[in-house]
């Protein structure tokens, strides 16, 4: 009876650490087995282009000499195509796939991908920032990681600020700018520089002026959600009062400040800032450098709030998927790992100029000399931004019908349409889109 109980005792401790083995190798440790894998990376060919000699992708390879590793590129629009139409197929040509990330809810309901869980700790799963979990989880699984992510601020002409008599906004996130001090601002530059309205001076300019990933933080100022908690509802929320309001002052922008024009593109409006156009500018990041090079004497503070709301700010961008019909999905989870929170975290944030989405890439972003001196020092206020200030995109299956309706009706606003009649037009339209998804 002893050498029975013995035995099975010894059986118990070598499952354990056989279940304890596996477990490591599911938080990245494949490829160490001797067997040789490939991997096929699918994303946009501007990072993919990236890829070839970087530090973190040579990295990978030593650090995985059993994984060999290859990339395939595609323009923006068409690497959406190429994911709908292989992993709809359920094609095993791809392993890793870059996901944009207000798509990772999309492609959860059509089981383009796999869950995370298994190769993510939940101590792991924290090292992101608030904003991209919430956008990364899907029916409480984590569904993918983020490679990066996006800050919008608030930037400036320093000679039309000037020239209009306005002082500089402070760059401190405690002493930001409210809405409705740019408005006024914005009046007081265009009277002084362009009294005659002929030099087509604007005051102020949202960069994606009719799209969700800007527009939404208008409402969310004002504390409203952007979507119901289902995921599917908007009745009662996108024509909310605070919606409504939010909507009105968008318009006011347009048609009773005319501080910002119709008819601007968001491809049109960073030419126009760069043009020396435009005096407040809320825009991207990724809009600093070009800036310089255009010659504007740049300055910077952080997003705008409405006087009776709270900061909020952008941000999501690519995230790092398994492809659910992989054939290698633990050498695929070795990647995402390497590149979101392994060694491979850090040469890509100060390589590719991105803005990281791990707190602890953010923090050092705080004490790193490189982002001491201007132009580096804007991401000091989009780490501050990350990490206080961030509310992701709608979580929904539905949001790219979502947001193609959202953003005709923000046009339709700014071109003179009353906001609460096409906001209530705009729930009609999005609970017809998305009846399909419950």
């Amino acid at each position: 009876m002893k050498r029975a109980m013995g035995s099975s005792f010894v059986l118990v401790l070598a499952l354990i650490a056989m279940a304890l083995l596996v477990t490591s190798c599911g938080r990245g440790q494949a490829g160490s087995s001797g067997k040789q894998t490939t991997i096929t990376y699918l994303g946009e060919s501007y990072y993919v282009d990236k890829f070839p000699g970087s530090t973190y992708i040579t990295g990978f390879e030593q650090k995985y000499p059993n994984i060999k590793f290859k990339a395939e590129g595609y323009g923006f629009d068409q690497v959406f195509q190429v994911i709908e139409v292989k992993m709809a197929a359920g094609s095993k040509d791809y392993d890793v796939i870059q996901v944009d990330a207000p798509n990772i809810s999309a492609y959860t309901f059509r089981n383009y991908l796999l869950p995370l869980d298994k190769y993510f700790s939940k101590d792991e799963i924290n090292q992101f920032i608030p904003a991209d979990i919430a956008g990364s989880t899907v029916n409480g699984h984590y569904m993918a990681a983020p490679l990066f992510t996006s800050c919008v601020v608030l930037l400036y002409n320093k000679s039309l600020l000037q020239a209009g008599g306005v002082s500089f906004p402070s760059e401190d996130p405690m002493k930001r700018m409210t809405w409705e001090d740019l408005v006024a601002a914005s009046q007081k530059i265009m009277k002084a520089v362009d009294p005659a309205g002929k030099k087509g001076i604007q005051g102020l300019m949202i960069e994606q002026v009719n799209r969700p990933y800007q527009t939404l933080t208008l409402p969310n100022s004002l504390g409203a959600p952007s979507i119901g908690q289902d995921s599917l509802t908007v009745d009662g929320i996108i024509n909310s009062p605070q919606w409504i309001k939010a909507a009105q002052f968008y318009s006011d922008l347009f048609n009773k400040y005319k501080v910002s024009f119709r008819g601007v593109t968001p491809d049109e409006a960073p030419q126009d800032f760069m043009a020396g156009k435009i005096a407040f500018f809320v825009g991207g990041t990724w809009d600093v450098t070009p800036s310089i090079k255009a010659g504007i004497s740049l300055g910077y503070a952080p997003h705008p709030y409405f006087k009776d709301g709270k900061p909020v700010s952008p941000t999501g961008a690519w995230h790092l998927g398994i492809a659910k019909p992989s054939a290698h999905p633990d050498s695929a989870a070795a990647f995402v790992r390497y590149m979101t929170i392994g060694d491979g975290s850090t040469p890509w944030v100060d390589q590719s100029g991105m803005i990281p989405a791990r707190i602890s890439e953010l923090n050092r972003i705080g004490t790193d000399p490189k982002y001491a001196e201007f132009p580096g020092s804007v991401f000091k206020i989009a780490a501050y931004e990350q990490k206080n200030t961030a509310i992701a995109r709608p979580v929904t299956p539905g949001f790219n019908e979502y947001d193609s309706i959202l953003t005709s009706t923000f046009e339709d606003i700014r071109n003179g349409e009353v906001p609460q009649t096409a906001l209530n037009k705009a729930v009609q339209q999005i609970n017809t889109a998305l009846q399909k998804y419950r």
